[in-house]
């Protein structure tokens, strides 16, 4: 029965002489469209909820932010305490100019007494600069920078901001 149908179907679609046989293939065509997407976004959101559970069941990145010295000696020593290995981790907002250009900067430095061993032996000196950074202020390799911080003034030269080279 279904196959006489389908002969019927595709017979008409060749020989019929309206418009409507466009109708049926626009039709079918948005019906097997609608199919796919339906099955490719099954199938996503099957492989982004497997994605969701192994990333929760990830075990031993901890992240604290503290705004003085003593809370962070503080959650030091109860890490301490639990036998964890803290890293600690600067960030200050600063300012570096190089010749005439001058760009906001974030700068990110860590405690070398708290480093793991693997990283104890790598060379530490230096900043290490991203390529649109290095491209703005125009700096290349070896090139020596000025961080200063817009914040902090030395009062006795009337307000100038401190800076190192």
């Amino acid at each position: 029965m279904f196959s006489a149908f389908f002969k019927y179907f595709i017979k008409y679609l060749v020989v019929a002489k309206t418009r409507q046989r466009l109708l049926f293939i626009a039709f079918f065509g948005l019906v097997l469209s609608s199919f796919a997407l339906i099955s490719i976004q099954g199938i996503m959101g099957g492989l982004q909820q497997s994605l969701i559970e192994r990333s929760k069941n990830y075990f031993g990145l901890g992240y604290f932010q503290v705004s003085n010295q003593e809370e962070a000696q503080k959650i030091i020593s109860e890490l301490k305490t639990l036998k964890l290995t803290p890293v600690i981790e600067w960030e200050v907002e600063l300012l570096a100019r190089h010749n005439e250009y001058i760009a906001p900067v974030i700068l990110h430095g860590y405690d070398p007494q708290t480093l793991s061993p693997f990283l104890k032996t790598k060379d530490h000196q230096g900043i290490i600069l991203g390529v649109d950074l290095a491209h703005k202020l125009k700096a290349h390799f070896l090139d020596s920078l000025q961080i200063f911080s817009p914040a902090t003034t030395q009062s006795m030269l009337g307000e100038v901001p401190r800076f190192s080279a």
